[in-house]
């Protein structure tokens, strides 16, 4: 039983991985967006999440705590200029690169954050 659920596990991934890849930037940049999360009690679950993050980026960092305070900063300073591009874009072209832009930073985001999982579990960011 254990084997037939991750295959149907396995499947599910796949087909899902499938989907996405045929998406087009800017189909892919509203599936993230409607993923967010859309009720009051989610949002402050998220609000309260990101405080403790912020939180804990003003305590001393060790150096790859810093670096990847870093690139966690110029990510998000990214994400903010795709998400202004987004809505100052005048034609499908200026839309379609500044959907690129997202989800650039989307991906860079998802690399940090596994980055910091393993690393995490490795040596402490902190100090």
């Amino acid at each position: 039983m254990y084997a037939t659920q991750n295959l149907q596990n396995a499947y599910q991934m796949s087909t899902e991985i499938t989907e996405q890849s045929r998406e087009t930037a800017p189909e892919r940049v509203l599936r993230l967006a409607l993923d967010l999360p859309n009720n009051d009690p989610e949002l402050e679950k998220e609000a309260e999440r990101i405080e403790r993050l912020l939180e804990n980026l003003t305590e001393p960092l060790t150096e790859t705590g810093a670096e990847l305070q870093d690139q966690l900063a110029y990510a998000m300073e990214s994400l903010l200029e795709g998400i202004f591009l987004l809505l100052e874009a005048e034609t499908s072209e200026d839309f379609d690169n500044a959907c690129g832009a997202v989800l650039r930073c989307h991906g860079l985001v998802q690399d940090l954050q596994e980055s910091l999982e393993e690393l995490d579990q490795v040596s402490p960011l902190v100090a």
